[in-house]
């Protein structure tokens, strides 16, 4: 049996690929445009996304690369460092690397790289400048009503020894699936905590009106350390705490909030305290149950905009309506069966609507099938932006690709097949198609030649 990452390996497989692409056209563009803060940011949040999905799934050593990532870029984002060729150098390399464990885990096959050359080479042109660690100011927790029998229950689980807290996720504006995100952390808090409320809800989480920040209070015996690892999921960029304990207060029992403390930040910036220490009175043993209040006053209907689905269930899908067409192309024959018998007109003509009307759907559902498979080719176009790079830099040669063309779409199977054999195309157009840079001036040609692809 081959090496598998657990029930989340397809997840985390197919993120990789869409981070690495992202990644990869980024640093492009950071080295023609090194000063460009929102390509930094990408990149940052690229890396970010990749330290927290290869921990989760439990690559430790792919994580680790990718904070020592995250970190030589924090240093860029506060103007600590410049983005130098050999900055860019390195973290193509990490990009590198972290695409070949990707592949050798979709594989079946547990990776075998070693960081550890790779881990140096990111400190040592990072020692340009020391990464500033400044906080920015927290955002003020919002009060959360509970019913009295989530308060029994923090209650109980206090007498008890366990400790009660409060956990705020603060989650990329940008960010993709925040549901799943939001799902992943609560996953994660599971297994080491009891979670009594969650405000938003998973389903508020895809509003619109979703303020990016999710509120979880909890029961847990587990260190503050291991709760912070299990929010560390990509994309979320603040993680916050808060500690509730009992206290007595008008010879009442009464939740103690204390001040909140951040675990984690993206990007800080100023510091501040956070807010002072609140006190939740819980009510008497005969108060009515009270139904615990969402953040959000109005709830509206969910309206997911977009869902990814697998080439092989749109395949089976394909394959039904196949199925479909001919069994309704039986029908025309028991029409003019039913037209030789002489039955009634009426009837007849019903049939026949009712036999076309099917005739159309099944139509428009093939051709809507057809159209879902298609992918703008413009996604294997970008890859060989840097293929043109490296090859430049191999054989000493200047080199540009020029890509036209790329809005057309193709079925993602073709897509798939063209990608190797245009490779090797553009790579003996490098070799043998382009002279030295020498050769050109001689015979006054530009020094930098232009490959097109359309």
């Amino acid at each position: 049996m081959g090496f598998s990452l657990g029930e989340y390996q397809d997840m985390f497989l197919e993120e990789a690929d869409e981070l690495l692409q992202e990644l990869n056209q980024n640093l492009l563009k950071l080295e023609k445009n090194p000063s460009d803060d929102e390509i930094i940011n990408n990149i940052f949040r690229a890396a970010h996304s990749l330290k927290s999905s290869a921990a989760f799934v439990g690559l430790t050593d792919l994580g680790d690369l990718a904070h020592k990532m995250e970190n030589l870029l924090q240093g860029i984002r506060d103007k600590v460092m410049k983005v130098t060729p050999a900055i860019v150098d390195v973290l193509f390399q990490c990009f590198d690397v972290i695409n070949d464990v990707i592949r050798e885990v979709s594989s079946g096959n547990p990776p075998s790289k070693d960081f550890s050359s790779l881990i140096k080479k990111i400190e040592s042109v990072g020692k340009q400048g020391n990464i500033q660690e400044e906080k920015k100011e927290a955002p003020a927790p919002k009060r959360i009503q509970l019913s009295t029998n989530i308060i029994k229950d923090i209650r109980d689980g206090i007498n008890n020894g366990l400790s009660c807290c409060e956990i705020a996720i603060t989650l990329d504006p940008d960010a993709a699936m925040k549901s799943l995100k939001v799902q992943l952390v609560l996953t994660n808090l599971e297994k080491i905590a009891d979670i009594l409320v969650t405000i938003p809800s998973i389903e508020e989480v895809s509003m619109p009106e979703f303020d990016n920040r999710v509120q979880i209070i909890l029961l847990t015996s587990a260190t503050v350390e291991e709760l912070k690892k299990a929010c560390e999921v990509d994309q979320v960029t603040r993680i916050d705490l808060r500690k509730i304990e009992l206290v007595k207060k008008d010879n009442k029992v009464a939740l103690k909030y204390h001040e909140q403390e951040t675990l984690f930040e993206e990007k800080p910036e100023a510091d501040t305290r956070a807010r002072d220490v609140e006190e939740d009175v819980i009510p008497d043993e005969e108060e009515k149950d009270e139904i615990i209040i969402r953040s959000k006053d109005d709830k509206k209907t969910l309206q997911l905009r977009t869902v990814k689905v697998s080439v092989e269930k749109l395949d089976q899908l394909l394959n039904n309506v196949g199925e479909l067409v001919i069994a309704n192309s039986g029908f025309y024959k028991l029409y003019e069966e039913m037209r030789r018998l002489n039955i009634e007109k009426s009837i007849i003509n019903e049939f026949k609507n009712r036999m076309e009307q099917m005739s159309r759907i099944a139509k428009d559902l093939q051709s809507g099938i057809m159209k879902t498979r298609m992918v703008p080719i413009g996604q294997v176009f970008s890859r060989f932006n840097r293929l043109v790079r490296d090859l430049a830099k191999e054989f000493d040669k200047k080199v540009v690709l020029e890509i036209k063309g790329e809005e057309t779409e193709l079925d993602k199977k073709v897509i798939d097949v063209i990608g190797e054999p245009l490779m090797h195309l553009i790579r003996n157009a490098v070799d043998h198609g382009v002279e030295s840079v020498e050769e050109r001036r001689q015979q006054k040609k530009p020094e930098i030649a232009t490959i097109t692809l359309n």
